[in-house]
């Protein structure tokens, strides 16, 4: 933004790695743009933590936008709008924003695919349309945000959430146990050189659960809490030959469908009892229609 001389100028310096997807070690390109802007207009810091003007970035938000503070701080200087600009097209969900997701789970129970990034989770129907979007601490009660997986056990039904050394056991919104230390869920963990829980899914035909981190998978023994050393871990390209490896997450859906999500790119299986067929790449508007343009 330029104006007469320097007032109101607005820049971004080469020294940032600017991005809108809350990648680590990058600096958020919305909510800078946006502090910065209402500097330009005449705004100064705030008290308020949560508002945009507040004097420091405190992590990403996946859905940026203004609180209270920052309208009324606004409306303070340049008045109230007089009159409202009637509009026929409903604005696309924050998700849509979202190119690289922290954690994915389909959960048979409720029919709904779970999309988590950062602190926020969407909840997508069956119809792959948007039911909601939430706090993850809302919706699952003392669970932290920015995880690296989630998946539904096929025995029980509950969601088991995993962030680095740690994970947390839930049974729909109701905390089972958690935070805890990695090694009570995967007692091999150390030994097996699995180093977190990049993703994890459920081969249905089987009932098989396995492990993918980073370019390598496990096998994993739900009763005996351990993954298979005999023969893994295993490169996962030897068997998933047509994915970009690693992985987002992967959830195996109804009628036996299995995606994995790769940057904003969604691969579609057909798995049998012995054989897996890939049916193709898709954007990941396939599995969120509000997104579609």
């Amino acid at each position: 933004m330029r104006s007469i001389g320097l007032s109101g100028d607005i820049h971004f310096d080469d020294d940032e790695i600017w991005t809108i997807n809350g990648e680590q070690d990058t600096t958020d390109y919305t909510w800078t743009a946006l502090h910065e802007i209402g500097h330009a207009l005449g705004l100064r810091h705030s008290r308020e933590q949560d508002a945009i003007m507040w004097p420091w970035f405190t992590g990403y938000k996946a859905d940026t936008r203004l609180t209270q503070d920052d309208i009324n701080g606004i409306q303070a200087i340049y008045g109230k709008p007089t009159s409202t600009v009637a509009t026929t097209t409903k604005p696309k969900s924050s998700v849509c924003n979202v190119r690289n997701f922290d954690a994915i789970f389909y959960h048979s129970a409720t029919r709904n695919t779970y999309f988590l990034k950062g602190r926020y989770v969407w909840e997508v129907n069956e119809k792959r349309k948007l039911n909601k979007e939430e706090l993850i601490s809302s919706k699952w009660p003392g669970l932290e945000s920015n995880l690296d997986s989630a998946y539904v056990r096929q025995s029980d039904g509950e969601i088991v959430f995993f962030k680095g050394n740690r994970f947390w056991r839930y049974r729909e919104n109701r905390r089972i146990e958690g935070p805890i230390d990695l090694s009570r869920y995967i007692t091999n963990h150390q030994s097996s050189l699995l180093r977190y829980v990049g993703a994890v899914m459920v081969w249905k035909p089987t009932g098989q659960t396995y492990i993918f981190t980073d370019n390598i998978y496990w096998r994993y023994n739900e009763e005996k809490r351990m993954v298979e050393t005999s023969g893994y871990p295993r490169i996962s390209t030897s068997i998933w030959s047509d994915i970009p490896f690693p992985v987002d997450d992967v959830i195996t859906w109804k009628y036996g469908k299995t995606f994995f999500f790769v940057d904003g790119m969604v691969f579609r299986y057909r798995l049998n009892k012995n054989t897996r067929y890939f049916e193709g790449k898709l954007r990941k508007t396939h599995f969120i229609r509000d997104c579609r343009e």
